[in-house]
């Protein structure tokens, strides 16, 4: 590249860094409801790129939303499209690493762990299922963030429903080691998204259910694996388990026990120095597993959960969870806010030098 190509380029960046500059103190001066509009619909229309798998342009939309938000005056303001706009940065992503259906609005199930999977496509798979679990578990059910993501999710296996490209349900599963070789899997998360275009109820965590019955019935043999076990928060509504009950499943312990034990098990307990939500469990043979190996293995299956339920019980117990959930919980708002304020900060960083720039250049 020569002397004038380079001076050429360096020219056009000027003149691009100084649109931009004079673009953003534009913007700062419009309405909020304008500015706010135009987010909108710049999301809107990368929605639209990222149905038809345009990946390119739907970042291109992305790009200009991003600049939008960063110019929003105030930190609400910006919190009330950062997540969808995460959301939709995944999706884009996505297409590009996960084949197109024939069909818009067919279901497809994506089973993955850390280490079977491409990097670049976990990464963001991961972060899809990390802003799911946040939405449903952690806003809508109010469980704490220090519970919901533990220690399991990176040697756990996640499943995540697809309708078309747009994520629908999501789940977690993990293999658990009893005595004398015996092991189980256990499901501990399973969501549906509520979204303006899909509904719960619509079949989408029975769809989940038996394509991990599926998967698990395909290496059972391999893993040794011949019972599914359920865990069900003990605050979650009853009709949950009656549909589970409907589908084939079946109480660990009796339902007699569990009514016995109910109105003294705190909805929380300490297990070591982690916090767990109180379960009720339930169970599924895998197909074409003998009735006496299932057995067998619930026996197992039933020594952990009464030492679960004895955890749950123990005053020590409830007594450490009460202050030890107090300050994890003050800490996890401090560091919120902490973060909250240095991206603030970063931000007004960043549009200061972009203004003190601009009337560098206009000087000279």
């Amino acid at each position: 590249m020569n002397e004038e190509e380079e001076a050429g380029q360096s020219s056009a960046q000027r003149a691009h860094e100084e649109a931009v500059a004079e673009w953003e103190k534009k913007v700062s001066t419009m309405p909020l409801d304008v500015q706010q509009t135009a987010i909108s619909n710049f999301l809107t229309q990368c929605e639209t790129e990222v149905r038809q798998r345009s990946r390119e342009r739907a970042l291109a939309f992305l790009e200009k939303a991003s600049r939008r938000i960063a110019a929003l005056p105030d930190l609400e303001s910006r919190k009330c499209f950062e997540e969808r706009y995460r959301s939709l940065e995944i999706c884009a992503h996505l297409t590009q690493l996960v084949p197109k259906m024939v069909k818009p609005f067919e279901r497809r199930t994506k089973i993955y762990t850390k280490e079977t999977m491409d990097p670049i496509a976990y990464h963001y798979f991961h972060q899809l299922s990390q802003l799911m679990r946040m939405k449903v578990f952690v806003r809508e059910l109010m469980i704490p963030a220090q519970i919901e993501f533990d220690e399991r999710d990176d040697k756990a296996l996640h499943g995540v429903v697809l309708v078309g490209d747009a994520p629908q349900t999501y789940s977690r599963f993990w293999i658990s080691n009893g005595d004398d070789g015996v092991k189980w899997a256990v499901l501990d998360r399973i969501c549906t998204l509520q979204t303006n275009h899909v509904e719960r109820r619509r079949g989408s965590a029975v769809y989940m259910l038996n394509s991990l019955v599926y998967y698990l019935d395909s290496v059972a043999a391999k893993a040794n694996l011949n019972v599914l076990v359920v865990h069900v928060p003990l605050k979650s509504s009853l009709p949950l388990v009656d549909r589970l009950l409907a589908k084939g499943f079946r109480f660990v312990l009796s339902h007699e026990e569990y009514q016995q034990r109910k109105g003294r098990m705190y909805p929380s307990y300490f297990d070591g120095d982690r916090m767990r939500l109180n379960t009720v469990h339930l169970y599924f043979p895998l197909p074409h597993i003998p009735e006496d190996r299932v057995r067998r293995d619930l026996v197992e299956i039933q020594k952990a959960e009464r030492a679960q339920i004895a955890l749950s019980l123990d005053p020590a117990n409830v007594a450490r969870q009460k202050e030890v959930f107090t300050r994890a919980r003050t800490r996890y708002i401090e560091h919120q806010k902490q973060q909250e304020q240095a991206k603030a900060q970063a931000q007004a960083q960043a549009q200061a030098q972009a203004q003190q720039q601009h009337q560098h250049q206009h000087q000279q």
